[in-house]
């Protein structure tokens, strides 16, 4: 973040499972601003597993991250785009949220709540005149699948559900 806070953009420190740190994120925000034109929800991350392999408190961060955190952001940024009647609110999702995989119930769950949150929160939000996008890429050569499939070796690497899933996320 340091090379992008170089040119001159402002970094902000967020927790999405921290409802303190998000509202200090969004007080700085809107103390600073008078609008607010643009909303990216972009935090996520994956976590595979044979479901009854990974615990439960591993798949409620999941939720707790890519659902509820971005909905709560959502929920302290709206205020302003309703009042100035215009605004777009931009959700990455994953094309997982759209077509499921071995393995991925938890993290491509989250995924599918994400798209029917948006999808009612469209049709909500239109009189307003405030969009709602969702971006849905596929798979992109970052650390994530490294990460997830590092999780799911973690999770359930000991079973054959294991092997299968691992060559599924390579793949993938």
């Amino acid at each position: 973040m340091k090379s992008l806070e170089k040119k001159g953009i402002h970094i902000l420190n967020l927790d999405l499972t921290v409802d303190d740190s998000m509202l200090d994120c969004a007080n700085t925000i809107l103390t600073k601003h008078e609008r607010l034109d643009v909303l990216v929800n972009n935090a996520g991350y994956g976590s595979y597993g044979a479901m009854e392999d990974v615990p439960m408190e591993e798949a409620k961060k999941q939720f707790e991250v890519n659902v509820f955190g971005l909905a709560r952001l959502t929920q302290l940024f709206l205020p302003i785009m309703r009042k100035q009647q215009s605004g777009r609110i931009i959700n990455v999702s994953s094309v997982g949220g759209k077509i499921g995989s071995p393995h991925g119930v938890w993290y491509q769950g989250s995924k599918f709540a994400l798209e029917g949150m948006s999808d009612n929160l469209r049709m909500e939000l239109k009189q307003f005149n405030i969009d709602v996008i969702v971006i849905e890429p596929g798979a992109i050569k970052t650390e994530w699948s490294g990460i997830a499939q590092n999780n799911l070796i973690k999770t359930s690497g000991h079973t054959a559900y294991g092997r299968i899933a691992k060559i599924h996320l390579v793949l993938l």
